[in-house]
């Protein structure tokens, strides 16, 4: 008998949102940081989002951030 692989939801909420519990995660699944982590998503309406994915044991999520603190991170990442 094959196992049974569990499917975990997807779901997309934006940084200013989160749970305490989930900000904790994030923080923990990045603890340097997660700006080289940051992805460029294209949602299907073709709406450009930028997110740093994280995982509980039955849901991915992608954590939206805002486009300024996408532009800063990348700035400072630029400057090193």
């Amino acid at each position: 008998m094959k196992p049974t692989k569990i499917r975990k939801k997807n779901l997309i909420v934006s940084y200013k949102n989160l749970t305490p519990e989930l900000l904790e995660l994030l923080k923990q699944t990045y603890p340097e940081g997660y700006k080289d982590y940051i992805q460029r998503f294209e949602k299907p309406n073709g709406e450009t989002i930028f997110v740093v994915p994280i995982e509980t044991e039955d849901t991915c999520y992608m954590v939206k951030m805002e486009v300024k603190i996408f532009l800063i991170v990348m700035l400072v990442k630029m400057l090193g």
